[in-house]
């Protein structure tokens, strides 16, 4: 009996080494979690994107917002060069309503597009 009890509990033993050692072995280098602020930058230019495909943004909007997004990211860059590669507290609030002030552009240009669409449409009834 105890000999099937010391067979089973080095299988235990080898099966859990195992399987440390291959969950060690493929674990990835564990990359910085993105800020606030870099998650919304991606997801503005995933909108403006998005929304020039689907033809609500023209390319000149489009264009103006990009070059809005790449502001920001001068902005955000300026700070971490001068401040030992972290973005001060003041420099993150004014992104932060840069970013604000992209999105409602977002939204103010798109509805402007559909509006211009809808006026063309009448027209040409």
């Amino acid at each position: 009996m105890k000999s099937l009890q010391n067979k089973s509990l080095k299988v235990t033993i080898l099966v859990a080494a195992t399987a440390i050692a291959c969950g060690a072995a493929t674990a990835a280098p564990a990359k910085p979690k993105p800020t606030i602020v870099e998650s919304r930058q991606e997801q503005l230019m995933k909108d403006i994107n998005y929304y020039q495909k689907l033809k609500e943004l023209t390319d000149k909007q489009a264009n103006k917002l990009r070059k809005a997004l790449a502001n920001v990211a001068r902005k955000k860059a300026k700070s971490k060069r001068k401040n030992n590669k972290v973005v001060d507290d003041e420099t993150k609030s004014d992104v932060m309503e840069d970013l604000d002030e992209i999105s409602s552009n977002i939204k103010k240009y798109r509805e402007e597009t559909r509006a211009g669409k809808e006026s063309k449409s009448k027209e040409s009834k």
